[in-house]
């Protein structure tokens, strides 16, 4: 259950209390000495309760302080992003939705962090970051994980939750 960051726990701890703050599904990693909830069960129920109209009221009203917050509206929901500019970390969620009457039909959780910073190779750890997600969600959800490079300095975990049995 360890995979690792080159940046210390304390960031990461850092992180963690942010996405808290945020209300946001945070992916956090365990760097060696005891391992982070990978993604929150009582906020992915909430945000999987939520028809667009009532996520398109919700979604503006996240904010934190000295981290840069964006708003960008997709005919599928909006996706809410939180950035510190001053170190390159960044999330962002957004629900999927099939048309303004559906709940969500998946949910995507970005986390952005400086180029470099995910030290190992990706396919090493992405079904143990899969499977710990499964794991923190309960038997509920289905959860897929990829790496992709944003842009030259950025790398980002993406995250994708399904309600397993949803159609």
């Amino acid at each position: 259950m360890s995979y690792t960051l080159s940046k210390t726990k304390g960031v990461f701890m850092f992180l963690r209390k942010v996405v808290s703050m945020l209300g946001l599904v945070g992916l956090m990693y365990s760097t060696g000495a005891s391992a982070e909830n990978v993604i929150s069960k009582k906020d992915a129920d909430g945000i999987f309760s939520m028809k667009m109209a009532e996520w398109e009221l919700t979604a503006p009203r996240y904010a934190y302080p000295n981290w840069e917050m964006k708003l960008r509206k997709f005919d599928t929901g909006s996706m809410v992003a939180a950035f510190d500019n001053s170190n390159g970390y960044g999330l962002s969620i957004q629900p999927i939705y099939l048309d303004a009457k559906s709940f969500p039909l998946s949910l995507i959780v970005g986390s952005f962090y400086p180029k470099g910073t995910i030290t190992e190779d990706f396919t090493t750890i992405q079904k143990q970051i899969e499977s710990d997600s499964e794991k923190d969600l309960g038997n509920s959800y289905k959860v897929s994980a990829k790496y992709l490079i944003v842009s030259p300095n950025t790398e980002e975990v993406e995250l994708t939750l399904t309600r397993k049995g949803h159609k």
